[in-house]
């Protein structure tokens, strides 16, 4: 039989075609035809199946979901605490850098020298760099405030 005639299983789009179930190739899609002309163009193919064949997929669909179904939950299970496992593991990751990586760093400050600074009486003396900063800040404002 030539291709296209209403007795083989295989069809193009816009062709005229027997009732029943199609299979467009190019996607998969189910079509249930009602009859006529099959949609779409001549470019899209088709693949009629018997109803016996439509009635049989129904029930091992059904069974290939049965059987796959416990190992989606298992696998959805593992993404879950895989994800949570990451979040805390990068939290920890963060805060072990910050505090072995910046002990106490602080922004704009230079940490020429090694030692801590000393205390004097339990409380923590300002180093000559701290002093110094603090003049400057102080001559800045005063500055500052003669002008405006």
């Amino acid at each position: 039989m030539a291709p296209g005639h209403l007795g083989t299983p295989w069809q193009r789009g816009e062709q005229p075609a027997r009732p029943g179930f199609y299979i467009k190739l190019a996607n998969g899609e189910l079509v249930r035809h009602a009859g006529g002309a099959l949609p779409g163009s001549r470019r899209d193919r088709y693949l009629r199946l018997h109803t016996i064949v439509v009635m049989a997929l129904g029930p091992i669909a059904g069974l290939v979901y049965i059987l796959l179904l416990p190992f989606l939950g298992l696998a959805m299970l593992a993404y879950a605490l895989g994800q949570r496992t990451l979040r805390g593991l990068r939290t920890a990751g963060l805060a072990l850098l910050a505090a072995v990586a910046f002990p106490a760093w602080l922004p704009g400050r230079s940490y020429l020298v090694r030692h801590q600074p000393r205390r004097q009486g339990g409380v923590r003396r300002a180093t000559k760099v701290e002093r110094d900063l603090a003049d400057a800040t102080r001559a800045f404002k005063e500055k500052r405030g003669r002008r405006g």
